[in-house]
């Protein structure tokens, strides 16, 4: 889903790195960030090799606030970030007035949709857009998603829809 995108690619997840480390601990959640800059890094070469003009840009990401109840966390989230060799800093933003705020590199910006129809030239399958699946099941290493009047057989099949 493209239309509620806000079109970054970062690994700056508070809330949810922050409830992956209280429900399974830190090392689960270095993991899931890992991959979250595994996937960026793996995109962006995706990008770049396809030559997919998607304007995209490298940029910080930042998160701030002006709560005194989350500055414990944002500090929190800033030394789980440096144990896990992310280069992240502490700053202070131009635009936005905070009582604490960090900042990290390679995160970036992309036109979710250039992206989209970039990635479907270079895949050169169908892609059902707008269908509404009833089920889907497994069949002899095949799936078949049932619509309200068709079958659509496929090998892989992409399940989007808006995070989370």
């Amino acid at each position: 889903v493209t239309a509620n995108s806000t079109g970054k690619l970062s690994y700056m997840q508070n809330d949810l790195i922050d409830k992956i480390r209280k429900s399974v601990k830190d090392k689960q959640a270095s993991l899931y960030l890992k991959s979250q800059i595994d996937a960026i890094n793996d995109l962006v070469n995706v990008i770049n090799n396809k030559k997919i003009d998607c304007d995209l840009v490298k940029v910080n990401s930042c998160i701030y606030t002006n709560n005194d109840k989350e500055i414990n966390k944002l500090k929190d989230l800033y030394q789980f970030l440096k144990k896990n060799n992310v280069d992240v800093k502490k700053c202070q933003h131009k635009l936005v007035k905070s009582r604490y705020a960090i900042e990290a590199g390679n995160t970036y910006l992309i036109n979710p949709l250039k992206l989209l129809f970039g990635l479907v030239k270079e895949i050169k399958l169908p892609i059902y857009e707008n269908t509404c699946i009833k089920k889907i099941q497994k069949e002899s290493g095949r799936y078949i998603c049932y619509t309200e009047n068709n079958k659509i057989r496929a090998k892989w099949i992409v399940v989007a829809y808006h995070y989370p």
